[in-house]
């Protein structure tokens, strides 16, 4: 039985053993000629956000500020329409016929 992984395998156990360490596999990260690039896991990615700026109580509070359309809340039961007749049961309505 061949190790594709390089770990030995005890045949007699039910699953086989997980490696140990951080695993790096970049074979799945395209060549040169690949139509859809995958990069591999060593690539340095940048990052928009600022590590001092991220996850703070002023950035929320921003977002939240832009995300709550003031004009749109209402304070009144409903926007501004009369009430109409009492809600009843339908057996309501038929004992009263």
């Amino acid at each position: 039985m061949s190790q594709a992984h390089g770990r030995k395998q005890d045949p007699s156990a039910e699953h086989p053993e997980a490696p140990e360490g951080q695993v790096r596999d970049a074979s799945y990260a395209t060549k040169q000629n690949d139509p859809v690039p995958v990069q591999s896991d060593d690539t340095e990615v940048d990052d928009p956000i600022k590590g001092e700026a991220a996850d703070t109580d002023q950035q929320l509070e921003r977002d939240e500020k832009e995300a709550v359309d003031k004009s749109n809340i209402i304070h009144e039961r409903t926007r501004g329409a009369k009430p109409q007749a009492s809600y009843k049961q339908q057996l309501d309505q038929l004992e009263g016929e």
